[in-house]
């Protein structure tokens, strides 16, 4: 089974919560850095989807977006067309 690639910010909380991610002690600087770059990175994942869903929604097409993004259309279209629905 492949891992999600990022895990947002509440799956985080809810899962240190329960206590399937502890370590045991204080966070040492470079791990607190990594646990704030998995916090930013699911906001900006979520702001991407927003801002995604809202330009297909004002008719910008997949090639566009493909191109903004680095990625082929159909790249940009895996990635993108199930999640934007969820995005708002």
């Amino acid at each position: 089974m492949k891992k999600k690639a990022s895990m947002d910010l509440q799956d985080f909380i809810d899962r240190f919560e329960r206590g399937e991610i502890a370590l045991g002690r204080e966070l040492t600087p470079a791990e607190m850095a990594i646990t704030s770059a998995v916090f930013e990175r699911s906001i900006w994942d979520k702001e991407l989807r927003r801002a995604i869903s809202a330009a297909r929604e004002s008719g910008v097409t997949w090639q566009t977006i493909g191109d903004l993004l680095g990625v082929t259309p159909q790249a940009a279209h895996k990635k993108y067309a199930h999640l934007i629905n969820d995005a708002n």
